[in-house]
């Protein structure tokens, strides 16, 4: 292996941010099949963990002040921007869930190619269920329905879809007492839905049902967001809204050499769950460019909290052996 130039150290501008799943949630892969990514973590630099979640993951790149956002409000900025302010929202989407002899489960969040007609008849059904309940409920995107929450509502832990799909409905359901408001409001959602029109149509043309309200993201919108990146790669609208109201570009992007004419660009990786695939496509080509010093630094930022930097000079640090990510 040659070592790098020093010349080509001081073309490299480039500081590269990963946003990852959950090490938990990657799909185990052979470690032959990770080598790129056991080489980061094993040489690179593991820094204190910030806590799960989203937004501990983004700190010191996108920080909110002076409350950490909500996800419904940040979205609502950009659906229906007219009436955000000053108000909190929870998102209220449409969604599927699977009933199972002893459980059921959430199959599908948002998106169900529902048409504005759809959404009319399913709203005018639904909106007495939360009006007598102090909230106004309205979908100005088809994929995402919103609440606006009385002043002062106090509210439990909702699980985001990310978290809830494909796992028991029981478990991501709200708890505890505040939780029973809502389970009854998702309970209502359901039997009204059961057999309303449209889904008995969308069912005759072969269409997923509109079987339920899927409730996350509460919280108001923040009165700014700062940041220390210079554009953000990915298809996420949450992270979209973020990242607009923080005033830099969103971009999507195929390839990590797409993004090395940028000083500072995280890349959102959030969904690859397939370890093989994140491999392959962007650990593997990200290290190549680390080798080369196209990029400067490296950080892997995972939602469980977990974080690693790497520098070109730590890919030569052999006496440090490689590590996979279930071995952290």
């Amino acid at each position: 292996m040659e070592a790098p130039r020093p010349d080509q150290a001081a073309r490299a501008s480039t500081a590269l941010t990963l946003l990852l799943p959950a090490m938990a949630d990657l799909a185990p892969a052979p470690a032959a099949q990770l080598s790129a990514l056991s080489i980061l973590i094993g040489r690179g630099r593991e820094g204190a963990s910030a806590g799960p979640g989203l937004w501990a993951a983004l700190a010191g790149l996108l920080d909110s002040h002076p409350r950490e956002p909500g996800a419904a409000a940040l979205t609502r900025r950009i659906d229906a921007p007219h009436d955000v302010a000053g108000a909190a929202w929870l998102r209220a989407d449409p969604a599927h869930v699977r009933v199972e002899p002893v459980s059921a489960r959430l199959l599908a969040v948002g998106n169900l190619a529902l048409d504005g007609d759809e959404v009319a008849e399913l709203l005018r059904s639904l909106k007495p269920v939360f009006g007598d309940e102090g909230m106004v409920l309205d979908a100005p995107s088809p994929r995402r329905w919103y609440l606006r929450l009385p002043q002062g509502a106090r509210l439990p832990a909702f699980s985001a879809p990310e978290e809830a799909i494909g796992g028991d409905l029981g478990l991501h359901l709200p708890g505890g007492d505040e939780g029973r408001r809502w389970r009854r409001l998702f309970n209502e959602a359901q039997v009204l839905l059961h057999q309303h029109p449209v889904n008995r149509a969308r069912a005759a043309r072969g269409r997923v049902a509109v079987n339920a309200l899927w409730f996350w993201g509460a919280g108001a919108l923040p009165d700014r967001i700062t940041c220390a990146i210079d554009i953000v790669y990915g298809i996420d609208p949450v992270l979209a809204a973020a990242a607009d109201l923080a005033g830099i570009r969103v971009a999507e992007l195929d390839s990590v050499g797409a993004a090395l004419s940028v000083r500072r660009a995280l890349i959102d990786l959030r969904h690859l769950r397939n370890a093989e695939q994140l491999e392959s496509a962007w650990i593997e080509p990200a290290r190549r460019a680390l080798h080369a010093r196209r990029i400067s630094r490296i950080e892997l930022r995972w939602l469980d909290g977990r974080r690693h930097s790497i520098v070109p000079g730590d890919l030569w640090r052999i006496w440090r052996r490689p590590r996979g990510p279930w071995a952290t």
